[in-house]
């Protein structure tokens, strides 16, 4: 195949071996592994087994249509071969042994390595042909983060793996997406083990609190792994794809190394950081501060104010919710509980949904049968208002109004189940 390819590059355009002639821009435009490569760069690659191609030049009217008029003679398409040689591995050098279904022969199999400054830019990409079920690479270590393994593209099936490119050999098996035989990648394999175990586990209790103290408990176990991994790429790796508490994002932002600071994506978690606690501190300031009136719709399609509810009783707890928020709908039986204890001594409530569909919501009335008043935003501008004016960032938001209109605690949902509630309200009913 090689010699039919260098032989018909050669007539094509008619240069002698060692030619170094320049060709003139209108001829043939070449691709390598995706990139503009100049044409006679491409055809010394071929000749010197460094890479290969499709051997034939796409449709005209394709070439144009995708990259205009610099492709009016076509394009050729070609790939790097990263060839293993036979020297002996170095200490800085991975080499990979990979395997997957013999379907996937004469797929390309692509290794794609990703900047350590933006995990989201691709640095590199080596790329093999699959044969015998079978294929390999061999290269320069580059464990800083992540890199991915693929075989495939849509709408056919693609097999992919994350690894990393520590020193050794890497055994992957893209049938049971496995990369096995080097320090980093032998822990990640047991940690995302022991994790799915952990996962499977709290899937098979029932206990809605039990539940929650396992979920609770992988956390921790979360962050004492990052921890004690943040300066290696394992560490980095769940660091990157983790959400983070204020308190959990300081100390682990503590540990991490400059070039970690400072990616596009820790960035963004600093600012949004940052505007979580400028709204925690604008919230704690709330209490003590005249309510703001909103308007609202309630199951008949009424519009009713908010201020139709404050001051008929001592105080006003208004909780914010919707049908499809899980810990608002786990809170609804201890929140009942509450009105039945404290009603008689001046407790009113009243819930607000965000739910964009009026049928959800309305068959979550329905289904959880609260005693109390129950309204909507029935539009976005007014889910926004409201959110914005009492600085709502997520639900179970709660609100609970004096008498005289006034805000005694605004933030999020104080839990009955834990007495948090019950708690403020023995302080402000007595």
């Amino acid at each position: 195949m090689r010699y039919i390819i260098v032989l018909f590059l050669m007539q094509m355009f008619s240069l002698p071996i060692m030619s170094q002639v320049q060709l003139p821009d209108s001829m043939v435009i070449c691709f390598m592994d995706s990139k503009v490569m100049d044409t006679q760069a491409a055809y010394w690659k071929v000749y010197k087994e460094e890479a290969t191609g499709t051997g034939e030049v796409i449709s005209v009217r394709n070439a144009i249509m995708r990259y205009g008029e610099i492709a009016r003679n076509g394009i050729w398409t070609f790939w790097t071969i990263n060839k293993l040689e036979e020297t002996p591995l170095q200490p800085d050098e991975y080499i990979i042994h990979g395997t997957i279904n013999p379907a996937y022969n004469g797929e390309l199999a692509m290794l794609f390595t990703f900047k350590s400054t933006d995990w989201e830019k691709i640095q590199h990409v080596d790329t093999v042909m699959v044969a015998d079920g079978k294929f390999s690479f061999r290269g320069k270590v580059n464990d800083y983060n992540p890199s991915i393994l693929a075989v495939g593209n849509y709408p056919k099936p693609t097999r992919s793996v994350e690894l990393f490119l520590d020193a050794g050999n890497i055994q992957v098996s893209l049938d049971s997406l496995s990369a096995v035989g080097t320090p980093l990648n032998d822990a990640l394999t047991q940690f995302q083990r022991t994790t799915k175990r952990f996962t499977n586990d709290i899937l098979q209790v029932k206990s809605d609190s039990l539940r929650r103290m396992f979920g609770m408990s992988r956390r921790a176990m979360y962050k004492e792994f990052v921890k004690q991994n943040i300066h290696n790429g394992i560490g980095r790796m769940y660091c990157y794809g983790w959400n983070y508490s204020l308190p959990d994002f300081e100390e682990l932002y503590a540990l991490a190394d400059d070039t970690l600071k400072n990616t596009p994506w820790m960035l963004a978690v600093v600012e949004e950081h940052k505007r979580d606690q400028e709204r925690m501190n604008k919230l704690s300031q709330m209490s003590g501060e005249t309510f703001k009136n909103h308007i609202f719709e309630t199951l008949s399609k009424k519009r009713k104010e908010l201020k139709n509810y404050v001051g008929k009783s001592k105080l006003l707890v208004v909780d914010v919710w919707a049908s499809w928020c899980g810990p608002c709908k786990r809170e609804i039986p201890h929140l009942k509980k509450v009105y039945d204890d404290y009603k008689d001594k001046g407790l009113s409530i009243v819930s607000v949904s965000i739910d964009d569909s009026d049928k959800k919501w309305k068959e979550a009335v329905d289904k959880f049968e609260m005693p109390w008043e129950q309204l909507r935003t029935s539009s976005n501008e007014e889910m926004k208002s409201f959110m914005g004016d009492y600085l709502i960032g997520g639900i179970p938001h709660m609100i609970i109004i004096d008498k005289e209109g006034i805000i005694v605690y605004a933030g999020s949902a104080l839990r009955a189940e834990k007495g948090q509630l019950q708690n403020l309200l023995n302080e402000k009913l007595k």
